[in-house]
């Protein structure tokens, strides 16, 4: 037992030295902010992060707030040829320096804008997607939750690693979600018993309104197609 406590010591000895090196010794990364306006133009917007939480809002035109890590800022260009709008942060490398993990991005979108494609790639943040309209959005989320208020698209692909998927309303005829670790809850437009759906959830449970069921549920119908995949957390569409 004597043997057993110490190595125990000694192992949170260690993890406390580790620690305190990188909170205290390692260099400390400065916080900076950033703004900038794109203008109105925009068909495409395109963002790739590793550790950032995003959020998007209605602006009077395409624009960026940031405020975090000076390492991790992200550059932000327009290309007029393809009318994309790119956000791409910097790869997160925790070891050469202590990174801020408030990262904080917000990025602004007309009203009336004409989105072809909405595409975000984040490996650790929450996103708030807010109101969004695009032709298409495909979400890549390894650790972090996604919510939206509504989603207009005509497809949706959602793939989440670990986190919870959260969206109230969408207005939507394509939708597939995958989900590894986490909840899925969506609530389509019109009425769910028009819609083909294939949920299913290998540890957790499935509602489909307001009935539930278990594992796996198949119906079939005219009105658009809902395709959920859960690994472990519960599914519910309504």
């Amino acid at each position: 037992m004597k043997n057993l406590l110490s190595f125990v010591l000694v192992i949170v000895t260690i993890a406390a030295v580790c620690y305190g090196v990188y909170k205290y010794l390692l260099p400390q990364d400065n916080k900076t902010e950033y703004q900038q306006d794109f203008g109105t133009s925009a068909e495409n917007i395109t963002i790739s992060a590793s550790l950032l939480n995003l959020e998007v809002k209605e602006g009077d035109s395409f624009a960026v707030e940031y405020e975090g890590s000076e390492k991790l800022c992200p550059e932000c260009t327009y290309d007029e040829n393809s009318k994309t709008f790119s956000i791409i942060q910097p790869e997160y490398k925790p070891k050469k320096r202590q990174i801020s993990d408030e990262n904080e991005l917000t990025v602004y979108i007309p009203r009336n804008a004409e989105i072809n494609v909405f595409k975000l790639v984040n490996a650790i943040g929450d996103t708030d997607l807010g109101h969004l309209k695009a032709k298409e959005v495909k979400l890549v989320i390894d650790l972090g939750s996604v919510k939206s208020e509504k989603i207009e698209t005509g497809k949706l692909r959602v793939e989440a690693n670990l986190g919870d998927v959260k969206i109230d309303e969408c207005s939507c005829k394509d939708i597939d979600i995958v989900a590894n670790l986490g909840n899925v809850e969506i609530g389509v437009d019109g009425d769910i018993k028009n819609y083909s759906i294939g949920a299913s959830a290998s540890l957790g449970d499935i509602e489909i309104g307001s009935d539930k069921y278990s594992n796996n549920y198949v119906q079939t119908g005219s009105e658009g197609s809902i395709k959920i995949k859960c690994s472990l957390g519960n599914v519910k569409i309504k």
